[in-house]
């Protein structure tokens, strides 16, 4: 099988030759791999270590003219032509760390301070901002990219996440409990755009849309399950289903760390196909596969807090070697990392991941 063959049954439930695998990774980490293997980019170093190929795709989009100067509104006369600040294109105003490219310090939310749902009209939202479309050479993006042996990807932001950057973590679990009108005025809008967008994507052909975004914690949601069955759960199921009547083989795949087992039986019944990352430490994998393995794909596995980082190159290999026998029975299982490789990692338990991954 190649990457795209192997990807794809494992994805329908099936058993493919060997476990089929994915690299997430950051830059100065890939950067020590390459060197450790001596190979000049990602494309070498996917096929060294027999990773499967996942290329992610998006749509073309341009700014209204006026978005400038509606964004710049959101942020307050204090941090305006300080280059230690910067405004991002949401509204956020974030800290600049030239030394840590990847800190997101947010010191203002664009609507931190709004407490009636009237208020957000003055708000440009993303379908009032971007407007995406899908062209035919996107659709020949996905076709070529399909033709490359890769499963084409595409992803939109968690409407809690999303919720987190324009209000802040604060105000919006207070909104969940003291102002749903203004939960559900933003929810409305962040979820009618992600439908939107991911209907588009899936008419192009994408084989996955990723929903991004953490909503739990090392042992529990950070919402309570109730919450997050009023404000998400319909709205999930919604999209799922209006992607699903656009392409009924496009996958839905959630990444979120931490402990999702209250919600994964809604998960199931919502329609969701992939589950990432399974944080061993927060949920069983093997549990988990023994009670929703048949009907949802675990995607992940590999500790980032003990085995990878802490671990033995055979100690990495021996739980690479349960997770490939035990959650890759009969498909439905791709193993990774449960996030980020990061450059403190040793390169050679990174190594070991991927080579015991096709020993069995």
């Amino acid at each position: 099988m190649n990457s795209r063959e192997r990807i794809l049954t494992t994805l329908d439930h099936r058993e493919p030759d060997r476990c089929a695998t994915y690299i997430w990774i950051r830059g100065e980490a890939l950067q020590q791999l390459m060197r450790h293997l001596e190979v000049n980019n990602q494309d070498e170093l996917e096929r060294r270590l027999g990773i499967d190929r996942w290329r992610k795709i998006g749509l073309a989009y341009e700014l209204p003219p006026d978005h400038e100067e509606r964004i710049t509104r959101f942020m307050p006369e204090e941090f305006r032509e300080r280059e230690e600040f910067k405004i991002e294109q949401d509204g956020r105003v974030m800290r600049v760390h030239d030394d840590v490219d990847y800190l997101e310090d947010v010191v203002h939310h664009p609507l931190q301070d709004v407490t009636d749902p009237d208020e957000l009209l003055k708000y440009p939202f993303p379908e009032q901002r971007r407007n995406e479309k899908v062209t035919d050479e996107h659709r020949l993006s996905v076709q070529q990219t399909k033709k490359s042996d890769a499963v084409v990807t595409a992803r939109v932001v968690q409407p809690f996440k999303k919720t987190c950057q324009l209000r802040g973590m604060e105000n919006t679990m207070c909104d969940m409990l003291i102002n749903p009108d203004l939960m559900n005025a933003v929810y409305d809008r962040l979820y009618a755009y992600n439908t939107a967008t991911s209907v588009a994507l899936a008419s192009t052909g994408v084989d996955v849309i990723e929903i991004v975004g953490d909503i739990a914690m090392q042992d529990r949601l950070m919402m309570s399950p109730e919450l997050w069955r009023h404000f998400d759960k319909p709205r999930i199921e919604a999209l799922i289903k209006a992607v699903k009547r656009t392409n009924p083989a496009t996958k839905i795949y959630m990444h979120s760390d931490g402990k999702l087992t209250d919600i994964v039986p809604d998960l199931v019944e919502v329609g969701l196909d992939i589950l990432n990352p399974v944080q061993p430490e927060c949920m069983c994998p093997f549990e988990t596969k023994r009670k929703w393995g048949d009907r949802l794909v675990l995607h992940g596995a590999v500790s980032m807090q003990h085995t990878l980082p802490f671990g033995s190159a055979d100690d990495v290999r021996e739980v690479v070697h349960r997770l490939v026998a035990e959650c890759g029975a009969g498909g439905g299982f791709v193993l990774g990392p449960a996030n980020m490789i990061l450059p403190e990692f040793p390169v050679e338990n990174v190594v070991a991941m991927y080579e015991a991954a096709g020993d069995l």
